[in-house]
């Protein structure tokens, strides 16, 4: 049981690290992106809180516990307690979501992918109009030898209006003999909204 328990406290730690780079690695192309979008669900804030709160209490009742040397308590299930920590402590710090990428002038960045997309690699894109989510398809080339490798990727985002502007946008990318002045032209628009909202709040 022991052993079971230490593959899946290893499985757990890898798949953290890799999520923690992988949002590092967002954070870093967000200066140079075209369109940033984030998880704003407040459902999943409040879930990502809950679980931060469990990770602390149970870390620290194991702590108590250690500390008090009642270690009757964890005989036999350690590695299970620490498990529970870690998979608490995954999904309040960086859990999977849909929800996470950036566009920017090379390509598309996806969280739960880990990598940035080149636009060379992307085909085509669709809109998946689903009852709970509305999620931008993105079809991806495979060479020979990619055996690993998905066709295709989604992107979650708020709406459908939001879904065909940003499947529009990407296929402007992906067919444009120039992405810089579509990268251009992107940033012009996304700094005259900025200012158009900062008129607007400083005149009300």
């Amino acid at each position: 049981m022991d052993i079971i328990m230490i593959v899946l406290l290893l499985a757990e730690l890898f798949i953290l690290m890799r999520n923690i780079a992988s949002r590092a690695e967002m954070n870093r192309l967000k200066e140079e992106a075209v369109v940033v979008h984030v998880d704003q669900r407040i459902w999943v804030k409040v879930c990502r809180i809950l679980c931060a709160i469990a990770a602390v209490a149970i870390a620290a009742l194991i702590g108590f516990f250690i500390a008090q040397g009642e270690t009757a308590m964890l005989e036999g299930g350690l590695f299970s307690w620490l498990a529970l920590v870690l998979a608490f402590a995954f999904f309040a710090i960086a859990p999977y979501t849909l929800h996470e990428w950036v566009i920017t002038e090379k390509g598309i960045f996806i969280y739960n992918v880990g990598q940035l997309i080149p636009w060379g690699q992307v085909i085509t894109t669709g809109v998946q109009n689903g009852k709970r989510m509305k999620k931008v398809v993105l079809q991806i080339k495979k060479e020979q030898g990619e055996v690993f490798k998905t066709r295709y990727q989604m992107i979650g985002t708020e709406d459908l209006e939001e879904a065909n502007r940003i499947s529009e946008l990407i296929r402007q990318f992906v067919h444009a003999l120039d992405r810089k002045k579509i990268y251009k032209r992107t940033m012009e628009e996304r700094a005259t909204d900025l200012i158009a909202v900062r008129q607007a709040a400083a005149v009300s």
